[in-house]
């Protein structure tokens, strides 16, 4: 058998031949050496190892944007159609992309950099994907990455019950009634999922339910008197919602009594004149000044009520001291200090919530004055304030009213309750803020006559939601001698745009077409959802039918173009 060794000169010429190289040469020293192309060969295969080896990639991120939910680095989406990129070290041109050990995609490296979006058509499904790249350059590959983990979310959470907060919710629980004018709200939500809590449209805050039983507890800022409209929606980690729970509550806090000092006159006061119809009585929490005297009958005396601020717990939990206690039957009276002049806070209330606690009955027909007539809001003017006028009832009964209640709630969300002698038609200046809401009504000790009621919420509403756009479909149509108004945000890129405010005067134009959608306003004139409000700063350019359209909506009628219909 004949024996080749590793460095037989028939041996490297055929590794020479396989390589491409010419056969060795002897030196002169008679040692066989590399022909210059051989060495040559080995040093460009040396450099490609060298190249690969320096050549790899950086561990794939998930774009922020796609990383959705409250945290940004928990690879946790709800995106199925996710961006991911990342970086290169070494000369590579490209990317690898592998998802769950399949080739994905081959991607582009621009300045050591790849981006790359899953398309639609691949959209991942639900569940855990594994995600690597492989750098390569002219057919060398690098070493695959490290593997991101992503884990796609498809399923929304449950949605989270909603109710008043045990402490919050006076009186008859489950009512959906408060006198806490800062109420908690409670519900039940999968466990550590976030919930998110709107009042009136507008976000509040955010809190996470129990990870173990999924209560959770939410305690909003304060809310004038009135009805609101709370929602709450659970959020899962990957940030998708739930279906949204929404409850009303009418939250019917604290007042403060206005009273007129000026002619040192003493007041005497019922429960009718300062809440009006069907309420079981009040609380008085503070005396501001003068003096608050209560009848009782027993002792056939008057009795001064504490001028001090009532402990905020029992005023809560209705169980201050009788003698701030006022039912519905009982008689009050203020008597001015002396150098009181003036209309300004006489004292606080805040009304009984009791369960089972008696209501004051709705009087019988005829024995008490009818709604008030002509009831004017002025506008809210800085230093001012707001002038509020009335004419007296055209119906009802029982004599004439002996005072007048103007209960008004101003955009700071405080309520303020004006009590004027029946001679007067009017309180001359409500400050500190615009009114939202405001009742006027009549009263005498046998009780109160219905209230004329106004809220300017649903106006200003209706007027938010006209901040409209005037739009062309071209640039070089004149927006006057063609214009629509839409809604805010409607209008497409391809369209141009000029903004009008509300209220103005444009003579010129024809009309708008305002192409609402459904809204409360609409329904409550009588008006079929979407129906076109035609608003025309020019009656006699309009046909018969639109001329109705608009007469048939008094809001937007009377706040985009007063005085013109």
């Amino acid at each position: 058998m004949m024996r080749i060794t590793l460095d037989s000169p028939a041996l490297i010429a055929v590794r020479n031949w396989l390589a491409g190289l010419q056969p060795t040469q002897r030196s002169r020293g008679g040692r066989r050496t590399a022909s210059r192309a051989k060495f040559r060969a080995e040093q460009l295969e040396k450099r490609t190892m060298l190249d690969a080896a320096a050549m790899y990639a950086n561990l794939p991120d998930l774009a922020d944007a796609s990383d959705t939910g409250s945290s940004t680095v928990d690879n946790l989406t709800y995106d199925r159609t996710p961006t991911f990129s990342g970086s290169v070290q070494g000369a590579a041109s490209q990317v690898r992309l592998r998802i769950d050990g399949v080739r994905f995609a081959v991607v582009p490296v621009i300045d050591f950099k790849w981006n790359y979006t899953v398309p639609a058509e691949d959209a991942l499904v639900a569940g855990l994907h594994k995600i690597v790249v492989r750098p390569a350059a002219a057919g060398r590959v690098g070493s695959l990455s490290g593997e991101l983990a992503v884990n796609v979310v498809t399923t929304p959470p449950a949605a989270s019950t909603l109710i008043l907060g045990p402490q919050s919710d006076s009186g008859v629980r489950g009512d959906g009634q408060t006198i806490v004018s800062a109420p908690a709200f409670c519900g039940f939500a999968d466990p550590g999922q976030l919930v998110n809590v709107l009042i009136d449209g507008v976000f509040a805050g955010q809190v996470q339910s129990d990870a173990r039983t999924g209560a959770w507890l939410f305690e909003s800022p304060q809310l004038a008197n009135g009805v609101h409209d709370v929602t709450a929606t659970s959020v899962n980690r990957a940030g998708l919602e739930s279906d949204a729970t929404s409850f009303a509550v009418t939250v019917n806090g604290p007042r403060t009594v206005m009273l007129d000092a000026s002619n040192q006159n003493t007041i005497e006061l019922m429960a009718s004149h300062l809440l009006g119809r069907n309420s079981q009585g009040f609380v008085v929490t503070q005396v501001h000044r003068g003096a608050l005297q209560k009848w009782l009958p027993v002792q056939n005396a008057w009795k001064t009520i504490p001028a001090r601020a009532a402990n905020a717990a029992n005023v809560l939990n209705q169980t201050t001291a009788k003698i701030r206690t006022i039912w519905f039957d009982d008689l009050l009276r203020w008597m001015p200090s002396r150098g009181d002049v003036g209309t300004a806070p006489a004292f606080d209330i805040i009304p009984l919530d009791k369960a089972g606690g008696l209501t004051a009955r709705t009087p019988v027909l005829g024995t008490v004055p009818g709604k008030v007539v002509d009831g004017v809001i002025g506008g809210y003017t800085q230093g001012l304030g707001t002038t509020i006028s009335w004419k007296d009832p055209t119906s009802g009964g029982g004599g004439q009213s002996n005072r007048y209640s103007v209960e008004v709630t101003r955009e700071d969300g405080k309520t303020l309750l004006y009590n004027v002698p029946r001679t007067v038609h009017g309180v001359a200046s409500v400050e500190g803020g615009a009114v939202i809401s405001a009742r006027i009504w009549g009263a005498t000790k046998t009780g109160a006559g219905k209230a004329q009621a106004y809220d300017f919420l649903p106006a200003a509403k209706a007027r938010d939601r006209l901040s409209y756009t005037l739009t062309s479909a071209a640039s070089f149509i004149d927006l006057k001698s063609k214009a629509r108004a839409q809604l805010a945000n409607s209008p497409t890129g391809s369209q141009s745009t000029t903004s009008l405010p509300l209220g103005g005067s444009y003579s010129d134009l024809a009309y708008l077409e305002m192409q609402a959608v459904a809204d409360p306003a609409e329904a409550a004139q009588g008006l079929p959802a979407g129906t076109p409000m035609i608003i025309s700063s020019d009656t006699s350019k309009l046909t018969p039918t639109q001329l109705a359209d608009l007469k048939a909506n008094p809001i937007y009628a009377s706040h985009l173009f007063p005085g013109t219909v």
